[in-house]
């Protein structure tokens, strides 16, 4: 696969510069496949990309894999999924979010 390829190079690549890089890959147009299909996909890339840095000896270096599609909510919820894991703060502010979840007129708060 071309793409598995250019991820190996450029995850390598990235890993040389700073070996405490995180790398969230987005498996994207997965809005026409089954369920089942989707996780199959996502099981075989995750395999196979895994195995690619395992033989190049970067069995240390963590992917996260996200399956996307414009077509649903699921490109949001990975984008914030990404976002959440860059905020250091993340339990103060879903904290602060409840309270005023409690105090006001708002039904709920989603952060995905």
């Amino acid at each position: 696969m071309e793409a598995l390829t250019r991820l190996h190079i450029t995850v390598s690549k990235a890993y040389k510069v700073n070996p405490e890089m995180n790398f969230e890959v987005f498996i994207h147009k997965v809005d026409g496949l089954s369920d089942d299909h989707k996780i199959e996909t996502q099981r075989d890339i995750h395999q196979r990309a895994n195995d690619d840095l395992a033989d190049a000896g970067l069995e240390k270096l963590h992917l996260s894999f996200y399956l996307t599609s414009i077509y649903d909510h699921s490109i949001f919820e990975a984008f914030s999924k990404v976002v959440q894991k860059l905020i250091p703060q993340l339990p103060t502010l879903e904290n602060l979010l409840n309270i005023f979840i409690s105090v006001s007129a708002i039904l709920l708060f989603f952060s995905y």
